[in-house]
């Protein structure tokens, strides 16, 4: 704050944690124990200025978002934005609970609407909603993230949630020519603009704990 003001820091989202509900968070048990992390997390950052964007539950595999906002509205927890994380690669049973097929080009999508679906029917219909990491595959699949396919995927998948999500963040693999990762960059889309900006986002800083993540609708990415 002191290093770069509030009139630039109330511009970016600060998302509590990273995928909670698998192995990166280990409290017992875990939505519970996010549950009370978020909320010291929000009401701390509030204390500072109530300018400050907090929100999540950043999880894997589109989860818990309805029972997170119902949480925020009984304890009366602030939230400001709604995150969760898709992979097309993901299983149906992993997002949605079932066991059919959902093919590798309709799975994000697919996930953005359910959870855009449990955002409005929610008491709080309001809150942006992010999808801060998304892709063709969460593994190191070079014949599918480096390959033609990925241009068209992502552009349809684009298309696809055109309309039900604030923001999009493409998390893209970069590797060797021999497949080993040798590092990734961040992707943003932003669905009211029908952009895709590729780069990382100038002054924005990550704890162990909280994720800040600035808007890339109304900056320039080089």
């Amino acid at each position: 704050m002191d290093r770069y003001g509030i009139d630039e820091v109330s511009q970016w989202y600060f998302e509590v944690w990273n995928e909670p509900n698998i192995d990166f968070w280990t409290g017992v048990p875990k939505e519970e124990t996010y549950h009370r992390l978020y909320e010291v997390s929000a009401r701390a950052l509030k204390r500072v200025s109530s300018r400050l964007r907090v929100g999540g539950p950043a999880t894997a595999q589109a989860a818990w978002v309805d029972r997170f906002i119902r949480h925020c509205v009984e304890a009366k927890v602030p939230v400001d934005f709604v995150s969760t994380h898709v992979y097309a690669n993901d299983t149906a049973r992993d997002v949605f609970g079932t066991n059919e097929s959902i093919p590798r080009d309709e799975m994000v999508a697919r996930a953005v609407k359910k959870v855009h679906d449990l955002v409005k029917t929610s008491a709080r219909p309001d809150p942006p909603l992010i999808f801060s990491e998304y892709n063709a595959s969460y593994m190191n699949e070079v014949q599918v993230t480096d390959s033609p396919f990925m241009g068209p995927w992502l552009a349809n998948t684009i298309r696809q949630c055109d309309g039900l999500v604030a923001l999009t963040i493409h998390r893209l693999t970069l590797s060797s020519d021999h497949g080993s990762i040798k590092g990734g960059r961040d992707c943003y889309a932003n669905s009211h603009r029908h952009c895709l900006i590729l780069g990382t986002l100038p002054n924005a800083h990550a704890s162990c704990d909280t994720q800040a993540l600035a808007c890339a609708s109304d900056r320039q990415i080089t």
